[in-house]
């Protein structure tokens, strides 16, 4: 039979062009490592993909092992009862790596190998290396060592301390040339943050590296694969060989520790006359922080233990650089909450709030690590420190929609990237703040930091990353490291995520304070109805004194007013459109009353209203309210022209208020020439109110008994204080009828 080697046999795989390099297939090479072997075994536990080296480590010909149960190359029996059983679920053979395992050479002596597994959904792959006992016995203090070296790192309060540590650290185990510390920043360009070197070697220590150095596919198998080595970048691939009934299928070598080097990748190596390496993964909150990249100048390999104890010492180093991280953003945090509780108390003690930012002892200013900032306020703009002038502040705000709309902040680093005509303010706002403040008005919080010029030193021209090698074949890696400076401009110094955070909290406490207000004013409420009391004790007690009663209804008509421009100011300062709707029907209800007051206060007579004229000024008030949002609506009015009493009036027109609002609501959806009519007339016992529109109707299950809405509770309420009787019916739209007695 004739077995299939899937390395370079793959017609449709892309050769790696200048084009395709971030695609290469890296996770597919159909072929390992020669330092170990490597096993695919369906859940049956047979052998359906061999390494081509299987002869060479342990005697047997591919055709012998093909097929075979696994256990049957097991020397210990004990071990293949326990794999058999862990086959069953054999996800969980994951869990034990790694383990070591005696295996039958085919001259039946005995050689132990260091072996790790990992899972396919129908199979199990079992890779297999030396083991330590036969190339690197393990010292008997090593357990000692470790424990010593994680109370070293423990005692490291300075995140750069301890990338220097685990550097120093890493190298003591594994005695590689040179081992450091490599980090990713926001565009996954990398920088050396820490060293340990033999004294002769060049140092690396500051060092930058373009993202294109790791690409995208690397990184991805970086956070999936945390340890890799290779022990010797000269070595020859070892092809796996497929049994026929595999077919075309390709075994995904994403978690081997075995897994065979890009070519790409082994040349940017011996360019860099490196001869072996070993790489582990930093992980911080599950994302690739880093790496610890160890470098060789001559073949070296290290055992998956002492592997495995590094990377147990990488893990520790991330949870402390975690663990400095999270107190180094507490402590900054703590301290701009202080200045923010400063800032909002300001807010409270000065009428015009945005003073209380500007203008105390705390501003917006000390706040944030920043050059400038600024306020705007609609029209109005407060400018501290050093900021472009207001034209462009102004420019800048009307636009921050074109960055992102649906995020209540936006920063960046860099303004003229985003559009270059901001090319002007550079120098004072190359970096930009922003908070969106909740409000009907623009309300923005902007921060500035100057244009910051610096020298950044690379390893090699980031800008040639790859070289041609002619116009139409392969390309190669940059064969130059050599230090190359380039002079960074048009940026400032990056935001921290724990100051935009910081900022998104002074938002929500200016918001808070808006909120505030809102309990302001409903101390007036109660202040109100103590104005009221005593405008009906005045009434009785002195209903001939008519300059009295007027000046008393001038007062509260101008009480009720201000509760009306206090509501207004209120609904400015929010976006919800649920407090937006409350606060105007509030000023609806108010209004209803203050008309009442109004017209008293014009006539002649303090104790009878003229209906028409009052429902005909309120009805007019209620279309102003609603201006824009029902400007189609046919207003038809049957009003008559008789006096009530005041008593009467103004819960009257509190009900026309709620079911006029009502209408406007929720009447004409879908309704293409929408019409409401307002009758009010005198018969002979009794006033006959009606609201009729030809809209959806009323719920067919609605009584008086399942109100649910505020505006229809109110009614039923108004009328039965009145003596009303109320019916509500559905005749073409919605008809409520009230009959009031005289």
């Amino acid at each position: 039979m004739d077995y299939v080697s899937e390395y370079n046999i793959d017609e449709d795989k892309e050769e790696v062009s200048l084009t395709n390099c971030d695609r290469e297939n890296i996770h597919i090479p159909s072929a390992i490592q020669s330092h170990g072997i490597l096993w695919e075994i369906n859940l049956n536990g047979q052998v359906i993909r061999i390494s081509q080296n299987v002869e060479k480590i342990l005697g047997w010909k591919v055709e012998e092992v093909f097929f075979h149960s696994i256990v049957e190359f097991f020397k210990d029996e004990d071990w293949s009862k326990e794999f058999q059983t862990k086959l069953q679920s054999h996800f969980s053979l994951t869990k034990i790596n790694p383990v070591k395992i005696l295996f039958k050479k085919s001259d039946q002596s005995v050689i132990e190998l260091d072996t790790v597994f990992y899972a396919n959904p129908q199979s199990i792959v079992m890779e297999a290396e030396i083991s330590e006992s036969i190339i690197d016995p393990i010292e008997d203090n090593q357990t000692a060592t470790v424990l010593k070296i994680f109370d070293s790192i423990h005692s490291v309060k300075n995140i750069s301390t301890l990338h220097d540590y685990i550097a120093k650290h890493i190298r003591e185990i594994t005695d590689y040339d040179r081992v450091m510390v490599y980090k990713f920043d926001n565009n996954w360009n990398g920088e050396v943050v820490g060293e340990a070197k033999k004294p002769e070697l060049a140092p690396f220590l500051g060092l930058n590296y373009p993202a294109s150095d790791i690409p995208l596919q690397a990184r991805k198998l970086y956070t999936r694969n945390l340890i890799r080595i290779i022990p010797n970048v000269n070595y020859e691939p070892v092809p796996i060989i497929s049994h026929p009934i595999m077919g075309n299928t390709i075994l995904d070598q994403s978690d081997s520790v075995l897994r065979a080097v890009s070519p790409m990748h082994i040349e940017y190596l011996k360019n860099m006359g490196v001869t072996s390496t070993l790489t582990i993964s930093i992980l911080l909150n599950g994302k690739l922080w880093g790496l610890i990249a160890c470098h060789h100048y001559s073949e070296r390999y290290i055992t998956l233990s002492k592997r495995y104890t590094c990377r147990m010492l990488v893990h520790f180093f991330a949870l402390q650089i975690g663990s400095l991280t999270k107190q180094e953003m507490d402590s900054n945090l703590l301290f701009k909450a202080r200045i923010q509780n400063k800032l909002i108390d300001q807010m409270g003690e000065d009428q015009d709030f945005i003073n209380g930012l500007v203008n105390g002892a705390y501003t917006i200013l000390d706040f944030m690590d920043c050059d400038g900032a600024a306020i705007v306020l609609g029209d109005r703009i407060e400018l501290l420190g050093e900021t472009p002038d207001k034209f462009w502040i102004n420019l800048l705000t009307k636009e921050i929609d074109l960055f992102d709309i649906h995020k209540p902040f936006f920063s960046t680093s860099s303004l003229t990237q985003i559009n270059s005509k901001w090319e002007i303010i550079r120098p004072l706002a190359s970096g930009v703040l922003i908070v969106q403040v909740p409000s009907t008005i623009q309300f923005s919080i902007i921060w500035f930091r100057k244009e910051h010029i610096y020298t950044k030193v690379w390893s090699g021209d980031p800008h040639k990353p790859k070289e041609r090698q002619d116009v139409i074949a392969d390309i190669h890696p940059r064969k130059s490291f050599e230090a190359w400076e380039e002079e960074v401009k048009n940026s400032s110094r990056p935001w921290k995520v724990l100051e935009i955070q910081a900022a998104l909290e002074l938002r929500n406490a200016i918001a808070g304070r808006v909120i505030n207000r809102t309990n302001e004013i409903s101390k007036l409420f109660a202040e109100l109805d103590l104005v009221r009391k005593n405008e009906e004790r005045a009434i009785n007690a002195l209903h001939e004194k008519e300059v009295l009663i007027k000046e008393v209804h001038h007062r509260v008509k101008n009480n009720l007013q201000i509760i009306i421009s206090l509501l207004s100011l209120q609904s400015h300062h929010t976006k919800d459109p649920t407090i937006i709707n409350a606060l105007q029907e509030s000023q609806n209800r108010i209004k209803s009353m203050s008309i009442v007051h109004e017209l008293l206060y014009m006539n002649e007579n303090l104790s009878l209203i003229n209906i028409n004229n009052y429902v005909q000024a309120l009805l007019y008030n209620l279309r102003e309210s609603q201006k824009g949002s029902y400007t189609n609506i046919t207003m038809l009015n049957e009003i008559g022209d008789f006096l009530i009493s005041v008593d009467m009036a103004i819960p009257c027109g509190l009900i026309i208020n709620e079911l006029v609002t009502n209408s406007y609501k929720y009447a004409f959806q879908n309704v293409r020439s929408p019409v409401l009519k307002i009758t009010f007339k005198d018969s002979e016992q009794n006033y006959i109110l009606e609201v009729k529109d030809n809209g959806v109707g009323y719920p067919a299950n609605m009584t008086f008994d399942n109100f649910t809405s505020l505006g229809l509770l109110l009614v039923q309420s108004l009328s039965r204080q009145i003596g009303a009787k109320l019916d509500f019916y559905n005749e073409n739209g919605a008809v409520t009828l009230i009959s009031i007695p005289k």
